[in-house]
């Protein structure tokens, strides 16, 4: 093989290499959709026990467009705190 042969080979391998080491660390970094929804459901949870209702009103609406199927489990019956939010 000669050199220069063996250079094409290097860089191709180097990309693919570090393509794949990309790919790995930004999978690796985004934590997944049901572990984003815990956190913003207990967080929402820790607002509302605190009587920070706004605060509270964010984080379930967080967990909301991560998994529109849980609005029941979400949002407590009085999460509005006496609102009329028809947003």
């Amino acid at each position: 093989m000669t050199l220069e042969a063996c250079m094409v080979s290097f860089g191709k391998n180097i990309r693919f290499t570090v393509a794949a080491l990309l790919v790995a660390v930004f999978l690796s970094g985004c934590g997944g959709a049901e572990e984003r929804k815990a956190k913003y459901l207990e967080r929402g949870k820790a607002y509302f026990e605190e009587e920070n209702y706004d605060k509270a009103r964010v984080e379930f609406k967080n967990v909301l467009q991560i998994d529109p199927k849980t609005a029941a489990l979400v949002c407590p019956s009085d999460c509005s705190d006496g609102e009329n939010d028809t947003r």
